[in-house]
């Protein structure tokens, strides 16, 4: 039941690729290549202005735990 919405708006709200690299960079212990961040942005895909994260956080929250289940089942985080 993480907020990650919560999360991203502490870092500024990033958008896209953004969020996904502040993400990783929370919870990764090695970068993201170039193909991992690829994919995990088409799984993310676009996110909604911030002025209206208030009105979608619970389907926000939802989108970013999965892509969080992603990160943790990829080789990067297995090598904490």
């Amino acid at each position: 039941g993480a907020d990650l919405v919560a999360l991203l708006e502490s870092a500024g709200a990033p958008q896209g690729a953004a969020a996904i690299d502040h993400l990783a960079q929370a919870c990764l212990m090695h970068p993201l290549s170039s193909t991992k961040r690829q994919e995990l942005a088409a799984f993310l895909g676009e996110l909604p202005p911030p002025a209206e994260w208030a009105r979608q956080r619970e389907q926000l929250n939802e989108k970013l735990r999965s892509l969080m289940v992603l990160m943790f089942s990829m080789p990067e985080y297995q090598l904490m």
